[in-house]
C-alpha cells in the first residue's frame, strides 16, 4: 500500500521531529511504502557501541574495563583513624584523619541537609533563583502529565 506524499511528510515532520529541509528533499512523487518508511526511521540509528548501558552479565567501566570491588572495613580502630575508601590508588595508605582544630571553621557550617524551602532562601541569591527555576519545572513537567491524562480520556 503506498502512501500519499502529503501523508508522509506530515509524520515525517510530526512524529520524527525531522528538520523540514530532509522532509523537502523527497522527491514529489516517491512512492514509498509502510516497510520502506519503517526502514527509513528505523535504519537512522547508531549501532550500539558497547558503552553504553551495561547488558547482562557485563560489568563495563570506561577503558578499565571491570570495576574494582574494594573490601569493606571493619576494623574499628582504623575506621576511627582513617578515612577508607578515600584514597583511589592502587599503592599509599589511607588518609589519616586529622583533630578537628586542623579544619577550617566553614567546614562545619556546610549544610548537608535536604532541600530548602524557599522561603528559608535569601531571594536576592542565586540558590533562590535555582530552586525557584527547579520548582518550576517539576510543576511544567507534572501539568504536562496531567494534560496528556486529560487528553486520553476523550
Amino acid at each position: 500500500m503506498a502512501l500519499s506524499f502529503t501523508k508522509i511528510t506530515a509524520v515525517l515532520r510530526t512524529y520524527l521531529v525531522l528538520p523540514s529541509s530532509t522532509v523537502s528533499s523527497l522527491p514529489y512523487n516517491s512512492s514509498l511504502t509502510k516497510s520502506s518508511l519503517t526502514c527509513l526511521v528505523t535504519r537512522n540509528y547508531a549501532a550500539d557501541s558497547g558503552g553504553g548501558a551495561s547488558k547482562k552479565g557485563k560489568v563495563v567501566a570506561g577503558a578499565g574495563g571491570r570495576i574494582k570491588e574494594y573490601p569493606v572495613e571493619k576494623d574499628p580502630n582504623k575506621l576511627v583513624t582513617y578515612c577508607c575508601g578515600l584514597n583511589y590508588f592502587i599503592e599509599g595508605e589511607e588518609v589519616k584523619l586529622k583533630p578537628d582544630n586542623e579544619y577550617p571553621d566553614w567546614l562545619y557550617d556546610v549544610y548537608i541537609g535536604g532541600a530548602r524551602d524557599l522561603s528559608e532562601l535569601e531571594p536576592n541569591s542565586k540558590e533562590y533563583w535555582q530552586r525557584v527555576r527547579y520548582l518550576a519545572i517539576r510543576r511544567n513537567v507534572k501539568l504536562r502529565k496531567f494534560r496528556r491524562q486529560v487528553l486520553r480520556q476523550f
